[in-house]
Parts: structure tokens; sequence; C-alpha cells
């Protein structure tokens, strides 16, 4: 299976959480449309369809021991996030592997750096992720 865009994620992400055992109680799109917050009975969520890893994390983060593939998130949809109760932060990708980081993870081990577009983002080692879905 290929998942090429955002809802073709959400559905995938949707399943497997459903077959987990967790019960949604509501979703809302930020960042329009590209993500979701996901509250479900056991957790709250930012979902987040991603077509690649970071492939330059090391390159960026040389001078602070990067190495290896990363992942990056938008600060500002990281807050957006925060505020509306996520703990963690789910990433799915075209393969459909689902990776899971805890915010708290993000923001205590993660390199801020402004991107070319000016927005702060963070970005941090694709080890520190866990693999959801075999």
């Amino acid at each position: 299976m290929d998942i090429q865009n955002g809802e073709a994620a959400w559905i995938n992400v949707s399943y497997h959480l459903a077959k987990e055992g967790h019960k949604f109680l509501s979703t809302q799109e930020i960042n329009n449309g590209r993500y979701r917050i996901l509250k479900t009975d056991r957790d709250v969520y930012l979902v987040m369809f991603k077509r690649d890893f970071f492939r330059s994390f090391n390159k960026y983060f040389r001078d602070e021991g990067a190495t290896g593939l990363g992942e990056t998130v938008n600060m500002e949809n990281l807050k957006e996030a925060v505020s509306k109760g996520a703990m963690k932060v789910l990433f799915i990708y075209p393969n459909c592997h689902i990776y899971s980081i805890s915010i708290e993870s993000i923001l205590s081990d993660g390199f801020r750096r402004t991107n070319k577009e000016g927005k702060e983002t963070i970005s941090f080692s694709i080890h520190l992720m866990k693999r959801e879905n075999k």
C-alpha cells in the first residue's frame, strides 16, 4: 500500500488507532487542513502526513552532534497542538509506517532553527521516534 495524500494518511491512522482500541472524541484540522489534532479516550495527538524524513538533518545540525535522518515540526503548529492538549505527534509516511514521539521529547531533544520561509522549526533524530504499526 502506498499513501499519496493527507486524507489517505488520516484514514490509515484512524484505522490503526481504532484497531488498538482507541475511541475517537474529536478532530480538528490545523495548518489549512494539512494536519489534524485528534482527541481519543487515551490521548491527544498531532497527526502529520510527511512525504519523507528530513534528509538534511545531519547537515543543519552537525555542530550539535546530529547524524543520520531527522524529522521537523513547525513550532507554530506544535504550539497550537499543545494549546489543544496534544501530548504526542504521530507521523505517517507514504509507505504507511506510523511513528510517534512525545512533544516533551521533541522540545527537550530537538534543535531549533528558522527555515528559508522565515518559520521557526524544531528538528530531531528519527531514532527518538517509535514505530507504531508493524
